[in-house]
């Protein structure tokens, strides 16, 4: 799998075992946690915190 679509989520800690590595799954839609195991699926909308922002600016 590419790097660009298995992407570190730094600042998270995973709410089972309390690790800092979790890893985003865009292709699969869902994090994982790399030390336990855990997974949580996830709902993207398509956009990007940059991207909503400069359209708030114009």
């Amino acid at each position: 799998m590419s790097e660009e679509l298995n992407e570190e989520l730094t600042g998270l800690r995973c709410a089972v075992c309390g690790a800092a590595a979790l890893r985003l799954d865009v292709c699969r839609g869902r994090v994982e946690c790399t030390e336990c195991g855990a997974a949580a699926r996830v709902v993207c909308d398509g956009q990007n915190d940059d991207s909503t922002a400069s359209k708030e600016s114009d």
